[in-house]
């Protein structure tokens, strides 16, 4: 592991390097670096070493600061985890450390939502990890997830537990007609829509009743059914 956090941080110092002489590096370019982290990861962690960290009292908990080794590590297993439909494993992940944001803008609701065609209704795997999760850290940011993702759908819940199960079941009844919205992230730099940064503890009332130009994780399906799961919609760079 510190061979693979030697290579690692040696790209984070190029890439720095390469953006103190120019700060207005396109994001094509900053796309292409986090490109060259994940193929180091996949290189060097096979799918057993994925399910073992997964589970592992050695991987540490999800660090604050985004730009750190270990933070790179648990955004690439949970990228991998889901592209690859691992759910037992991503479960797994979740249930001991969840970062709120994967890829860019892109937080872990959406990630799942948007990216995980190989996995059997993907957002129910926050439902699954919340159930088994017994680390409050890990907790409290599954739930996060959810209360950002189902904000505005007249989903209540007497305590945080309760939410979560009510909106995995508003989901299952309603899944049939809904798509995923890939304008989503952009909930994280427009105003009135609900960030990482927002709390429902803080702020019920932004979540319970959203800004009307917020962007729903789902909206309803624009396609009959049969057609692009996704409404054929891309979520961009």
């Amino acid at each position: 592991m510190r061979e693979i956090e030697r290579v690692w941080r040696s790209l984070e110092d190029a890439y720095d390097k390469g953006d103190e002489r120019n700060p207005d590096l396109p994001k094509v370019q900053y796309e292409e670096h986090l490109q060259s982290v994940d193929r180091l990861f996949r290189t060097r962690l096979s799918d057993q070493n994925l399910c073992e960290l997964a589970v592992s009292p050695k991987l540490p908990p999800v660090p604050e600061d985004q730009n750190t080794f270990a933070y790179a590590m648990l955004t690439f297993m949970v990228k991998e985890l889901v592209q690859s439909g691992g759910r037992r494993c991503l479960v797994d992940l979740l249930a001991k450390r969840c970062p709120g944001r994967i890829h860019g803008s892109e937080t872990v609701e959406f990630y799942l939502a948007f990216h995980g065609e190989r996995l059997k209704d993907p957002i129910l795997v926050l439902g699954e990890a919340y159930a088994k999760c017994r680390v409050p850290e890990a907790r409290h940011a599954l739930v996060a997830s959810v209360r950002r993702g189902f904000a505005g759908l007249g989903i209540r819940g007497k305590d945080d537990a309760v939410f979560v199960e009510n909106a995995m079941q508003w989901y299952k009844k309603e899944k049939g007609h809904l798509v995923v919205n890939a304008s989503y992230p952009t909930n994280e730099t427009v105003p009135g829509g609900i960030s990482l940064t927002d709390s429902y503890e803080k702020d019920p009332g932004l979540f319970d009743h959203p800004s009307p130009s917020r962007e729903p994780l789902f909206k309803k399906m624009a396609v009959p059914p049969g057609g692009p799961k996704n409404g054929g919609e891309d979520p961009g760079p």
